[in-house]
């Protein structure tokens, strides 16, 4: 039986982790901060990530739909880590666990 098993498992669990909420947390700053110097508040920002399922009653229900927004948001930059294929989860390199999927997620969107 292999030994390096568990350790490859560890290391491909570290990378989502991390990967995952670097991602997120970048990609919803740089949203926070390129919509909020057009005027849109973080709150409806938010509410517009939850609306992605809601619709558009997620814009009429307060503080809740953003926090729902929010951990939309979270659950899709952990889906794009957990979707990259990482050289961290063989080879234990930081730089790739760190950086692979907030580079992918950091590409503008090509839809309207």
């Amino acid at each position: 039986m292999n030994k390096d098993i568990p350790l490859r498992r560890e290391n491909t669990l570290r990378a989502v982790f991390w990967g995952g909420l670097l991602c997120g947390v970048l990609d919803i700053a740089y949203a926070l901060a390129l919509y909020g110097m057009l005027g849109i508040r973080p709150v409806r920002l938010l509410q517009g990530i939850a609306s992605g399922i809601m619709g558009p009653s997620a814009f009429t229900r307060g503080l809740s739909t953003a926090a729902y927004g929010l951990l939309l948001h979270f659950v899709i930059a952990f889906g794009a880590a957990t979707s990259m294929p990482s050289p961290a989860a063989n080879s234990c390199s930081w730089c790739a666990t760190l950086f692979a999927p907030a580079c992918c997620m950091a590409l503008p969107s090509t839809s309207s």
